[in-house]
């Protein structure tokens, strides 16, 4: 054989060997459905993690002349895959799964249309018990929370003893499966990480219920110790680990870290707030606590959740984000911005405020309003629901989506209507812009300090949570402290129907 002859045989042989070694690193997986029609098709989500899995977009397969859908996917390492199955507007969501081995892989899903999910049947592949342990797992933890929710009330020295116990507990059968070979390191790995910051996440939910316990000062030293409680458990369990990626709770524990650091901070947060800097602020703080891995999912996430402020921090942070993380386009949290947030603020910014076609008073315009009872007087003889709210609550805002709806029913009750706003910024035209922008009828109070502190006394509470209802009879009186949100519209009509019944007899 001449040396081109050679050659061209050892490119051959080099290729198939290439494509060999190509094969070994990806994950194929046949998946049959045989209750779905044919032609319908199947959205595969694909992350590192299960914290990132409802953040990735999707990859929609139909099926092939067998039925069967067919995806294959480089497999770096470990991976959690997710199928959704489109069915008009309802989907059918399974499990996730968790591969540790590239192979082909084939598995049956089995569609309930009734409990809108897809369940696994038949799984053929390396690692299978690791894979169905997976789906039982996660079935357990999302299903039977109130199960698997901690619920110590022990006394408070006992405390991380017993937490150590619940984590060693609930890890044990997966410590058993790995002892017997049953499952790989990885899948250990995952339950043991899922497992335990689970319920670090749950022990500081806990710990921060008995700090609002221990505020008496005869509770002094025991509010001590649930703090060295909390900080041992940040220290035990740090938001910089690497880890933490693995679970799903990543978000609402650096949330956690984050409170803690604002508290901690408070003066100086909330002058960044004052001057429309307090995204800045929480990003430039949290970012040294969190896994760089991790940081700009929960950036976009942060940013995302924010802009509902409608403030051009949000935009000046996200193209800073964009250009110092490349290839961020693939997370839905990237999309939502892009696409319908920043346009939103961009033209919530490039207008003024119209409240005169919103039929909005504001009743604080030509002298100040710092007690409620200036506010009962306006009123005296009439029905008022009070609305309080602020423009940096997510949950008040989504309440304005029955606005129309509240207004109608209010007007045949004849019922007046007052927002007062809790604004962490003195920016009147900036807050009648928000009036404006959610249209919102009625008459309108930015609420100072002193007013704030005389609902704290008028509605029996050292805190204020919003969104926030009451109503308030033609005498002035508070007559349902706590109203249901309109989002529960007949429980909220029928409070407020019981409450003019009993006032008219």
């Amino acid at each position: 054989m001449n040396k081109r002859g050679i050659m061209i045989w050892s490119l051959l042989i080099l290729g198939v060997l290439m494509m060999s070694c190509s094969n070994k690193k990806k994950v194929t997986i046949s998946i049959l459905i045989p209750e779905v029609e044919s032609e319908q098709p199947l959205i595969v989500y694909r992350a590192p993690n299960i914290a990132s899995i409802s953040d990735v977009p999707g990859d929609t397969l139909y099926p092939d002349s067998k039925g069967r859908y067919i995806y294959t996917t480089p497999h770096p390492r470990g991976q959690v895959f997710q199928f959704e199955l489109g069915s008009g507007e309802s989907r059918y969501v399974s499990s996730p799964l968790f591969i540790s081995s590239p192979e082909k892989y084939k598995i049956e899903l089995k569609n309930n249309p009734e409990q809108k999910e897809l369940s696994v049947t038949n799984f053929k592949g390396k690692n299978w018990k690791g894979i169905m342990q997976f789906l039982d797992f996660v079935q357990f933890t999302r299903t039977n929370s109130t199960e698997t929710k901690l619920n110590y009330q022990g006394p408070a020295d006992s405390f991380m003893e017993h937490l150590g116990d619940e984590i060693t507990r609930e890890l044990e059968p997966f410590v058993n499966f790995y002892e017997n070979v049953e499952i790989d390191a990885s899948f250990l790995n995952f339950a043991t990480q899922y497992i335990s910051y689970w319920y670090a996440y749950q022990g500081l939910e806990l710990i921060n219920q008995n700090l609002k316990v221990t505020q008496k000062e005869e509770l002094a030293e025991e509010r001590e110790l649930w703090l060295r409680h909390k900080e041992e458990l940040t220290n035990s369990f740090s938001t910089t680990s690497a880890e933490l990626q693995w679970s799903n709770h990543f978000e609402d524990y650096i949330n956690e870290a984050l409170y803690q650091l604002i508290d901690q901070n408070r003066a100086e947060y909330d002058e960044a707030l004052r001057q429309s800097a307090g995204q800045t602020w929480v990003l430039t703080h949290i970012k040294p606590l969190i896994n760089p891995d991790l940081y700009p999912i929960y950036a976009l996430q942060y940013l995302s959740d924010k802009s509902v402020r409608l403030d051009t921090e949000t935009i000046t942070l996200f193209k800073e984000l964009e250009k110092n993380y490349p290839k961020l386009e693939g997370y839905l949290s990237y999309q939502l911005l892009v696409n319908e947030k920043i346009p939103q603020i961009e033209k919530f910014n490039s207008k003024k405020a119209d409240l005169a076609s919103n039929q909005a008073v504001i009743l604080d315009d030509e002298s100040p309003i710092t007690q409620f009872q200036q506010i009962r007087n306006l009123f005296w003889g009439k029905y008022l629901l009070v609305d309080v709210w602020a423009s940096w609550c997510p949950d008040c805002i989504a309440e304005f989506e029955h606005k129309e709806k509240v207004d109608a029913w209010l007007s045949s009750q004849q019922i007046s209507s007052l927002y007062i706003a809790l604004e962490r910024s003195p920016d009147r035209e900036r807050w009648k812009k928000y009036i404006s922008h959610y249209g919102l009828k009625g008459y309108h109070v930015l609420a100072d300090k002193t007013l704030k502190q005389d609902l704290y006394t008028l509605l029996g509470s050292s805190s204020l949570w919003i969104p926030r209802y009451f109503l308030i009879n033609p005498l002035g009186e508070v007559v349902v402290a706590d109203l249901a949100t309109p989002t529960d519209w007949e429980e909220f009509k029928k409070q407020i129907q019981a409450a003019m019944v009993v006032v008219q007899e």
